[in-house]
């Protein structure tokens, strides 16, 4: 009885106001990141159980109708994490880690499609979804590891690679999924979808607009902002452009993620590496990058409700639409394991990570004395 009376104490808060929801949210997140830094984990661990306690999936005490407007603060967050990303991709560190960055991100996102997609097979599913699964295994959300990165304020050449390699992974995941996808849907019902040529000139077009908008909107930001980059316009007006080019971006069915990353990109480079403009930035982002972790599991699962709600899928037979349900109800399952054990054992990557980086950076500085007291 008094859960009952918890639950329904809870819904009657909730559903006062929009308002009233998202400090709800964001106190729940609060109090559950502090007790996830109790017990050495990363505070988005428990962001991320704050939303499956209120979500559908425990309490139930978040109004269905504030769906959408959730959206709209994740893709929000998402934007400005991604314009953070964009940050780090100055042109001289660019030219020290690209190639590293392109062998290990190839590597990367091949291994991960042909590993699921190869055990899904082996498994006895049937070639088109074992595809489809390894299409999606190969995404990756940017969001965990940002915040991860700057809530440890860790920098050096691995931080670079790392972010290197996030943008990397989410265009070679859109790419393979287009492919995945048009030779899925050519094995399952062969005419009911578009070709693979069309899917694969979409995501290449998709791509290439998304980067090429951003690389715009980075320089009108870099026109109207570069005289005072630390002042309180500059912030607004870039917070703007970034919001805009989000709304855009899903508006159109490009890449929020490349288009917000190639903004960020375009200006630190038309700056020449100046920060204060991110730095003005970054105070503001903790309470988007709780809620965007209450609220949302990640990029995923913009994926799964793609495949969900293709009219390939509508074409299909019944059997197959029983595999492609419990397809989506894996790759769920598998983003809600990801998102609670990722963060920590990402954590301990970077500090491993960092801490190699700076062991290597001491022993190569004392051969190099060595060599120079012979």
């Amino acid at each position: 009885m008094n859960f009952e009376v918890f639950t329904g104490f809870l819904r009657g808060v909730t559903s006062t106001h929009a308002l009233a929801t998202l400090g709800t949210l964001l106190i729940g997140g609060y109090l559950l990141g502090k007790l996830s830094g109790r017990v050495r984990l990363p505070e988005i661990t428990g962001f991320i159980l704050t939303g499956l306690l209120l979500g559908p999936g425990g309490f139930d005490v978040l109004p269905h109708l504030l769906e959408p407007a959730f959206q709209v603060l994740s893709q929000a967050a998402l934007a400005l994490i991604a314009f953070t990303i964009g940050a780090e991709f100055h042109w001289p560190k660019l030219k020290r880690i690209g190639v590293q960055v392109a062998v290990i991100g190839l590597i990367e996102v091949a291994a991960a499609f042909a590993l699921v997609a190869g055990v899904m097979r082996l498994l006895g599913l049937p070639l088109p979804f074992a595809l489809i699964l390894g299409a999606i295994a190969s995404a990756t959300a940017p969001a965990a590891t940002v915040a991860i990165v700057q809530s440890l304020r860790a920098r050096g050449r691995y931080i670079d690679i790392l972010y290197g390699l996030v943008a990397l992974d989410d265009a070679g995941a859109v790419m393979i999924f287009a492919v995945s996808f048009a030779v899925a849907g050519s094995m399952l019902a062969p005419g009911a979808g578009p070709g693979a040529g069309e899917l694969v000139l979409h995501a290449g077009l998709e791509i290439g607009l998304s980067l090429l908008g951003g690389v715009f909107l980075g320089a009108i930001i870099y026109l109207v902002a570069n005289r005072r980059p630390d002042s309180n316009e500059a912030l607004i007006f870039a917070l703007g452009v970034v919001l805009l080019l989000a709304g855009l971006a899903q508006g159109l069915g490009y890449s929020l993620i490349l288009g917000s990353m190639a903004a960020g990109a375009a200006y630190v480079n038309l700056v020449k590496g100046d920060q204060r403009l991110f730095r003005r930035i970054e105070p503001i982002t903790p309470p988007l990058y709780a809620l965007f972790f209450v609220i949302a599991a990640g990029v995923a699962l913009g994926l799964v409700l793609l495949v969900r709600t293709s009219p390939m899928v509508g074409a299909l037979p019944p059997d197959q639409q029983t595999y492609v349900g419990a397809l989506v109800n894996v790759v769920l399952f598998s983003v809600l394991i990801s998102e609670l054990v990722g963060p920590p054992i990402s954590r301990l990557a970077i500090i491993r990570g960092n801490a190699m980086e700076d062991t290597w950076s001491s022993s190569k500085s004392s051969t190099r004395a060595a060599a120079r007291s012979r």
